[in-house]
């Protein structure tokens, strides 16, 4: 079967990784055990490990990208999951959790973490007192000199159009941004639309057909010297929610 190869970081992005002997006590460890993992795709078996293609996690039961994750498991321990290197434009992935409408979501639980903690919990000695997203480590090789990734999150529930926005302290150098906007109405039957805008330019509108809406994309262009300021508007029968978060790659220039 031959050993495991090097990774390629020229044709990745976003990667996690976490040390399952080191940081999750799985001793022995044997990286062959999480091919029980039912979400797998493809695989790749060596003497030393695995390489697997991880199906994309849902949330709140709906997929919101085609994007693979592909996971590396060895014998020494280590699991990094990572997906390829992308366009700015393209959706961030480690932007998680989009059908829960608090602010209470964080950075560490991300994407790619989950899907560590998914491929891990299939090892003989795993235990999930062991295991915390805090442990998990986090790199974007597009944007190697990056020290700092920073998740913003606001919910609105507000009908009326009103204005939001994120400031930041001073000496903060935004590298590069995302914006992912979403609604969502219980009621299928009643009429709906939310929007959100910088500038006077609408982002997005959610039609009466809509249940919930999501979109994602580069802040950059919106950034001011203080930070964004976005005006939101929701109009429906029922009670409808709103969330927008902010994923900031950031250095401090202090």
């Amino acid at each position: 079967m031959g050993t495991l190869p090097d990774l390629d970081t020229d044709k990745v992005g976003w990667i996690a990784y976490w040390n399952a002997r080191d940081d999750g006590d799985v001793d022995p460890m044997n990286a062959e055990d999480v091919l029980e993992e039912e979400d797998i795709i493809s695989y790749e078996l060596y003497d030393n490990g695995v390489i697997l293609e991880y199906e994309h996690p849902a949330q709140g039961g709906q997929e919101h990208s085609d994007d693979t994750i592909t996971v590396r498991v060895k014998n020494d321990g280590w699991i990094v999951a990572y997906v390829d290197s992308y366009d700015p434009d393209d959706d961030p992935l480690l932007i998680t959790d989009r059908n829960n409408f608090e602010e209470d979501v964080d950075i560490y639980e991300n994407e790619l973490a989950l899907a560590i903690e998914s491929t891990a919990s299939n090892l003989d000695q795993w235990d999930s007192d062991n295991f915390e997203f805090t442990d998990v480590g986090l790199f974007n090789y597009d944007y190697p000199d990056v020290e700092e990734y920073t998740l913003l999150s606001e919910q609105n529930g507000s009908w009326d159009s009103s204005t939001h926005g994120f400031l930041f302290t001073e000496n903060t150098d935004i590298v590069q941004s995302w914006l992912s906007f979403g609604a969502w109405n219980t009621n299928t039957g009643n009429s709906r639309s939310a929007s959100i805008d910088f500038d006077g330019d609408e982002i997005l509108t959610a039609g009466a057909v809509d249940t919930e809406v999501r979109e994602h994309f580069d802040a950059n262009d919106d950034l001011t010297e203080d930070g964004y300021e976005y005006i939101t508007d929701l109009n429906s029968d029922t009670s409808m929610e709103m969330y927008v978060r902010v994923l900031v790659l950031w250095n401090d220039e202090s």
